[in-house]
């Protein structure tokens, strides 16, 4: 009998009720999957084998939601190329290297990782916005930052790019042509502490589906966390 990890049944109510579940990772993804062909096994006269449930962690549907965009033909998903992590990586790998001369680096490839989180993380969280970053602009390591930013978003424009970072924003800001793509219902699991962009898009999200928002509380949260985590970790044993 299979052991039950968490309390599967809320999703598989919205999954039932023909929600798309969406979740900050592929970690979460990983473990509902894992839980949801469990409590199918446990039934009697389990099928040996079953649609796969609409989860996705949100990095991969709005992957999804570009591609799809782009053959149908939608006006700006297919101008512009949205690029994967390990494409977008490539281009700051390059922006690195070509800056040793004024910024000495002993990895670089090390450093242009560093900075691509940083960037993600400068651009989700909206920093630059939050009107307290003048204090660091004449730190060196922070200067590199923003000019090694602002090449990556020069090169990108100049070559019809967008990186997965900044696609939340241009789906927000064209939802409505996206509308007949998008479910109808929308369930968040696990984004209790979403990042400004990422609220952006569920705003925008809000407008064109119906999006049901479950929240926990802090101690809630850290729990369903680590069930996920354990489980989508005994997945791979």
């Amino acid at each position: 009998m299979a052991i039950r990890r968490f309390n599967i049944d809320p999703l598989t109510k919205l999954l039932q009720q023909g929600y798309t579940l969406l979740t900050p990772n592929n970690r979460s993804v990983d473990g509902i999957l894992r839980e949801y062909a469990n409590l199918l096994q446990s039934q009697p006269k389990a099928a040996s084998a079953w649609p796969r449930p609409a989860v996705y962690a949100i990095d991969i549907y709005i992957q999804q939601i570009w591609q799809l965009a782009a053959a149908q033909g939608i006006s700006h998903f297919n101008e512009v190329q949205l690029l994967n992590r390990f494409n977008e990586q490539e281009i700051w790998n390059q922006i690195v290297r070509e800056s040793l001369d004024q910024y000495p680096l002993l990895d670089t490839e090390e450093a242009a990782n560093s900075v691509a989180r940083s960037y993600q993380f400068f651009k989700q969280w909206d920093v630059e916005s939050a009107g307290n970053i003048g204090r660091f602009k004449n730190v060196t390591d922070f200067q590199a930052f923003l000019s090694w930013s602002m090449q990556f978003e020069s090169r990108c424009k100049s070559k019809n790019l967008a990186s997965l970072t900044n696609a939340s924003k241009i789906i927000a800001d064209n939802i409505a042509k996206l509308k007949p793509l998008l479910p109808t219902k929308i369930a968040l699991i696990n984004f209790n502490q979403a990042p400004p962009l990422y609220e952006l898009l569920f705003e925008a999200l809000s407008s064109v589906s119906e999006i049901s928002w479950p929240k926990q509380d802090a101690k809630e949260q850290k729990l369903s966390e680590l069930l996920l985590n354990t489980s989508s970790k005994h997945a791979n044993y």
